[in-house]
């Protein structure tokens, strides 16, 4: 009959680990741990981006225009024809898409108006591909 070897029990083999929580829970590992190191980023990442949209005034002579624009486009002033054919000043403003102009009247909604932050927040939200 051959002998079974077992390897000699110490007391550093019943030992927890070091790295083993004290409390009982475990911390996250894994896909988990991931998850909120990615969140961390996301968050860290907006406010570095949103912090202080709204610490200065609009920039001349771009802002202002296009935050007027969106403004009347708020306002619905000019109805249902004027969500798709912009105006400024009431008059036919054809010289940009107008997608940026609903976003920021939609941001400014809440609001009552189209202020700096619901101007500035639709190109803080933008993303770029790099190709």
């Amino acid at each position: 009959m051959a002998a079974v070897h077992q390897p000699p029990t110490t007391d550093a083999a019943l030992e927890e680990p070091r790295d083993a929580p004290r409390d009982g829970h475990a911390a996250p590992t894994g896909p988990k741990r991931e998850r909120v190191g990615f969140l961390l980023l996301i968050v860290g990442t907006g406010l570095l981006y949103l912090v202080g949209l709204d610490a200065i005034d609009l920039w001349t002579p771009d802002e202002p225009r296009y935050a007027a624009i969106a403004e009347e486009l708020r306002s619905f002033r000019h109805g249902v024809r004027g969500l798709v054919l912009l105006h400024l000043n009431d008059e036919v403003y054809t010289q940009k898409p107008p997608l940026y102009f609903w976003l920021a009247a939609l941001l400014g909604a809440p609001g009552g108006q189209v202020d700096e932050i619901a101007a500035r927040l639709p190109s803080a939200m933008a993303v770029n591909k790099a190709s």
